[in-house]
């Protein structure tokens, strides 16, 4: 079976792979980018979407094909305008956190923590009055999925988390008209390049799915991850990465039943 007779979500499946295809073609124009723009504009929530983190990540993050993926991720947005719009505004939200999360781990190094929380709350509390009080739609999509829209911060249950890379708890509120829902969870992390979890949890997916039509549900919810570029600063990869709550992690599990760190090793 060729590309482009893949089911939409096969094809979602493995976009990253074949976003990373598209440096080895010998021209700009080839028969993978021209699928890929079709499918992005024919279905700019599922395909269109991720398309475009993938593409502004490897912008940033690959000078050698900056060119190339360019070209495509600004065909890919003059041919849908409306698509455009949403994401243009996504992008500015990620930069003001990834702004944001960069002077916090430059603060971290200045200040203690009760004066970076300070000006970590500060920050925050300025982002909900100069960006998402004047969205037009009054919420925002996040990058890790376009089905998620939130629309401010709720700063007080923000936090900088105490790990070496000094990532960014954060907590926006959700939009949603017919039921409460609980907010959204996500951390925001500088100075890892995110493109390697994103593979792993791939194949975990890819797993699941197959442990699924098995029979075998082993009761997984991968996380989702976007990489969204690289730090001005050490030119380092950054990103999204959602929060799973009321969950066990694998790491967890098998500390407490696996026999510990290296209880997988042991006969």
């Amino acid at each position: 079976m060729c590309l482009a007779q893949l089911q939409i979500a096969k094809l979602q499946q493995i976009l990253l792979q074949l976003v990373q295809t598209i440096k080895f073609e010998l021209y700009h124009v080839n028969p993978l980018t021209v699928l890929l723009l079709e499918r992005s504009i024919q279905y700019p929530h599922s395909i269109g979407h991720r398309m475009y983190w993938l593409l502004q990540n490897e912008i940033t993050c690959d000078p050698q094909h900056t060119e190339r993926f360019g070209l495509l991720l600004e065909a890919m947005l003059v041919f849908h305008p409306a698509t455009c719009a949403e994401l243009l505004y996504q992008q500015e939200l990620i930069n003001k956190i990834q702004n944001l999360a960069e002077v916090v781990v430059y603060s971290s190094k200045k200040m203690n923590s009760k004066e970076l929380n300070r000006l970590y709350t500060h920050r925050l509390s300025e982002l909900n009055e100069t960006f998402f009080h004047y969205l037009p739609n009054n919420s925002v999509q996040l990058p890790i999925s376009p089905k998620i829209h939130v629309h401010s911060l709720l700063v007080d249950q923000c936090k900088i988390m105490s790990s070496k890379m000094v990532p960014l708890w954060l907590v926006l509120k959700n939009v949603d008209t017919v039921v409460t829902v609980p907010p959204t969870f996500i951390m925001f992390k500088v100075g890892d390049d995110l493109r390697q979890d994103m593979l792993t949890l791939q194949i975990l997916r890819l797993m699941d799915s197959i442990w699924l039509n098995e029979n075998m549900d082993l009761r997984l919810s991968p996380y989702r991850v976007m990489a969204t570029g690289n730090t001005v600063d050490n030119n380092r990869g950054c990103g999204i990465i959602e929060v799973v709550v009321r969950s066990c992690t694998t790491a967890g599990i098998q500390m407490t039943y696996g026999g510990g760190a290296g209880g997988a090793f042991k006969l």
